[in-house]
């Protein structure tokens, strides 16, 4: 004959069913979601949703469910959730466990706080950018702006409050080059923040380089002239000079320009310019082909009056024998 004998030596307690529960990372009830636009917005992403609940089975064996109205809402293809904003929008979620226990539901409110525009497509030394506050829109909100170039943020100017309308600022532009500009919008509502870059088709537009004449000189008939230029946006400038139908050569040192010895013989002796005056004229473009001509003349009947008084020498006959 023989005896089973069986014993239980386990010292973890018997499993309980609890029910899954929000975790402190989760939005709290009633909290204020903002969005940039109307249409479909992404809500939160799965890695988000799952750190909002607390299961002792484990996250991934809960069933998450959203709601907006009547309009039941389920994940994207990669588990984030999405819903359609229509002025201002209420989502309820909750989890529920395999035994039908839930976590109860939380409401938030989803809505578009602030709208961006401008007066102007042309940047100006201070730009304008009219903030529009959504009337619907209750908790202070705080709206950080800043112009953009390239994803590089510049100033960013801030603006808070709860009053609803339109309200400006004026938005500092150094540093803009030309070309299109974006700009980044932060808002801050609570513990949630969002950013995002827009084109509202600003554009900074090239301002052409500044030209100085400087000093003129003249070695026999060989002349040449030297300037100063500067280009508002710091962009590079290159230069020619036009001498009768002409371009001639103009050497570029740090903000100082200066030509290349020009022969003017050929024109003022014999030449077509019979009134001894030589049009001169000098074009500096930048990068963005914006460019300022500078005109000039050479007065060459000084230079033509030293050759008429030279001695001319002839040579003498040989005496007869």
């Amino acid at each position: 004959m023989g005896e089973d004998v069986f014993a239980d030596f386990t010292t973890s307690p018997v499993p309980t069913n609890e029910a899954p529960e929000w975790t402190l990372n989760a939005p709290a009830n009633g909290s204020w979601f903002p969005v940039f636009e109307d249409g479909p917005n992404k809500l939160s992403t799965w890695e988000e949703i799952a750190s909002w609940f607390d299961d002792e089975s484990g996250v991934a064996s809960l069933e998450i469910s959203c709601t907006s109205g009547q309009t039941e809402l389920s994940p994207s293809i990669d588990g984030s959730l999405w819903i359609n904003v229509d002025g201002i929008t209420q989502v309820t979620c909750q989890a529920s466990d395999s035994s039908g226990k839930t976590s109860g539901n939380r409401t938030w409110i989803i809505g578009v706080p602030v709208s961006i525009s401008t007066t102007s497509l042309l940047l100006d030394e201070e730009h304008p950018l009219t903030i529009t506050r959504s009337e619907s829109w209750e908790p202070e909100t705080t709206v950080r702006l800043a112009l953009s170039q390239d994803g590089q943020s510049r100033q960013a100017m801030e603006y808070s409050g709860q009053s609803t309308g339109t309200h400006e600022v004026l938005m500092p532009t150094q540093g803009i080059v030309p070309g299109p500009v974006q700009i980044w919008i932060e808002v801050v509502v609570g513990d949630q923040s969002f950013e995002r870059t827009f084109d509202l088709g600003i554009v900074k537009e090239s301002e052409p380089p500044l030209l100085t004449l400087g000093m003129a000189s003249f070695d026999g008939w060989m002349w040449k002239v030297e300037g100063h230029y500067s280009d508002p946006d710091g962009e590079v400038v290159t230069f020619t000079i036009e001498i009768a139908d002409t371009v001639h050569q103009v050497e570029v040192m740090g903000n100082t320009w200066e030509t290349e010895w020009v022969d003017l013989a050929p024109l003022a002796l014999g030449g077509e310019y019979d009134q001894m005056i030589i049009d001169v004229e000098i074009t500096g473009c930048d990068q963005s082909g914006k460019c300022t001509t500078v005109q000039t003349s050479i007065d060459t009947s000084m230079n033509l009056k030293v050759v008429l008084l030279k001695p001319v020498f002839q040579p003498q006959a040989s005496p007869r024998c």
